[in-house]
């Protein structure tokens, strides 16, 4: 049996990974594998206005936040096997599976003003055509926007190559990178000015996986 996890950083954004499965032969393991993806927006920059309290920032133009439940299968191929304890092993691996994305809204701290109350923050959705960087005090709670997520159904692809090391030969140490795709039948906007959105999501990463084996 294999029990790997890990966490990636990516062009994206972060990731987790959860995989288990088995040895089927000293050179190839087959996986299931699970994993949780950020797909940010390449464009995406942090501003702050001088005006607001709140340091938090905010994403200018950003239009949701989009994470990615990755389920599926793979292979696991050892290509240089460890000479010693002290050697490391070079392989490669292959995943693929379902990918379900969710989009939430992305909702801001708007300043407005009136004669009666003076200038007030309200929580809204952000509206491009209505909210601007001096209007924008700051990014809302991280839950907030949830219960108007959307679901968009897909598949996922990775490919990559692993450096393996460790004197103990049932624990796992291993540096991966490669890269992964993810595509949906719909195209999804990030942001703002990102029209009409992409139907395919590239992303280059560098992964650190641990776990055991026996």
């Amino acid at each position: 049996n294999v029990v790997q996890g890990g966490v990636s950083l990516n062009s994206r954004g972060l990731g987790l990974h959860f995989r288990k499965g088995k040895k089927l032969h000293y050179t190839k393991t087959f996986l299931y594998d699970c994993s949780l993806q950020n797909l940010k927006h390449p464009k995406e920059v942090k501003s702050v206005n001088a005006f607001s309290k709140n340091s938090n920032g905010f994403l200018y133009g950003k239009l949701i936040s989009l994470n990615a439940i990755q389920l599926g299968a793979g292979i696991q191929k050892t290509i240089y096997p460890k000479n010693d304890t002290k050697s490391i092993a070079i392989g490669y691996s292959w995943f693929g599976g379902f990918s379900l994305a969710m989009a939430k809204p992305v909702y801001l701290y708007i300043f407005h003003q009136s004669d009666m109350e003076g200038i007030q923050e309200k929580l809204e959705r952000y509206n491009p055509e209505k909210h601007f960087p001096d209007n924008i005090s700051s990014r809302a709670p991280f839950f907030k926007g949830f219960q108007q997520s959307r679901f968009y159904p897909g598949l996922y692809g990775t490919w990559q190559i692993n450096c393996s090391f460790g004197s103990q030969e049932e624990k796992i140490k291993m540096l991966e990178t490669g890269i992964s795709l993810n595509a949906y039948p719909a195209k999804i906007s990030i942001m703002a000015d990102d029209q009409p959105g992409q139907y395919l999501f590239f992303n280059f990463f560098i992964r650190f996986i641990f776990g055991k084996q026996w």
